[in-house]
């Protein structure tokens, strides 16, 4: 979230120029700072993605490693660390989207 902020308050002091043309031209707020907002948050969902994408095959997870050596089944297991993942990654997901929607209402 701290990657996603700094990046949208960034863009929006290098940018205002660009952002107070769209707004004097008729623009709402999300339609000025769309293209930046939809940067920060790609920008800040890349550490999560890259994680997504080894677990699994080049890191074993400790819960899943712990639950294989108490005897749980190996599918179990890796459904059980997938269900993880998937909950981090939309959890991160939505703390970042609601982090760029409030930084757009904020001032100098």
């Amino acid at each position: 979230m701290a990657v996603a902020l700094h990046s949208c308050l960034q863009h929006m002091r290098v940018h205002m120029g660009q952002i107070e043309t769209y707004l004097s031209f008729g623009a709402t707020r999300w339609e000025a700072v769309q293209q930046i907002a939809k940067t920060s948050i790609r920008l800040a969902m890349l550490p999560t993605i890259n994680q997504m994408s080894i677990t699994g095959s080049i890191v074993i997870p400790g819960a899943m490693a712990g639950q294989v050596m108490l005897g749980v089944p190996i599918k179990h297991a890796v459904m059980y660390q997938q269900i993880i993942t998937f909950l981090i990654s939309a959890s991160t997901c939505l703390g970042v989207v609601m982090v760029v929607m409030v930084s757009r209402d904020i001032r100098k």
